[in-house]
């Protein structure tokens, strides 16, 4: 099973999400959290955001998330829209 550590950032945009959303990150959260490979749930993000994966959560909400396979931790970046994401 693996820990979760989460950046203010991803906190901060958490809170703006309606409750619909919320419920629905919390489902992606608990399903990485569950896999033994949680990269294979996200897609490789590229450029400056390699190292980075990004989840969707539903066709306007992603996840970017990092995996540090020694901790067994996922750092949840932020949770925003694909847009977002590249900013």
């Amino acid at each position: 099973m693996w820990r979760i550590v989460i950046t203010s950032t991803f906190k901060q945009r958490y809170k703006q999400l309606d409750r619909i959303l919320t419920g629905k990150v919390d489902e992606a959260i608990k399903s990485l959290v569950e896999s033994e490979n949680p990269l294979k749930l996200g897609e490789p993000k590229k450029g400056r955001l390699r190292g980075a994966y990004g989840y969707s959560v539903s066709r306007a909400c992603r996840i970017l998330y990092t995996v540090n396979w020694i901790e067994q931790t996922i750092h949840l970046l932020r949770v925003c829209t694909h847009k977002q994401v590249h900013q």
